[in-house]
């Protein structure tokens, strides 16, 4: 199994890594049908100027429902740190696509959803 690499680190050296498997670590962001992947929260908000890549993969939050529950009542069904696996495509917008696990970290353990 690959180191994974931190969201800035991967954005940094983008075009390294276009079109690349990679496991990517830092914070799992997901709600209605909107997924990322971003660099480590310092609050709630996911603002324009906060790393991130997008997660292409239908439904993520449905595959993620079935190991991990959600948060109730914030701006996020999930916002926790996590592992994702994918292939990386820098473009204009920066995206993991092929996404083959996600492996969501809460306190009492580590979740491992498989896409």
């Amino acid at each position: 199994m690959e180191t994974p690499i931190s969201v800035e680190a991967l954005l940094a050296q983008a075009q390294r890594y276009d079109g690349q498997p990679v496991a990517v670590e830092g914070q799992f962001i997901a709600m209605f049908s909107k997924a990322f992947i971003s660099a480590p929260r310092e609050s709630l908000e996911l603002t324009p100027e906060r790393p991130r890549i997008r997660l292409e993969y239908p439904n993520i939050e449905d595959r993620c429902f079935q190991v991990v529950s959600a948060y109730v009542g914030g701006p996020w069904y999930y916002n926790d740190p996590a592992v994702v696996r994918g292939r990386f495509l820098a473009g204009p917008e920066p995206r993991l696509v092929e996404l083959s696990e996600l492996i969501i970290r809460r306190p009492d353990a580590e979740h491992r959803v498989t896409l």
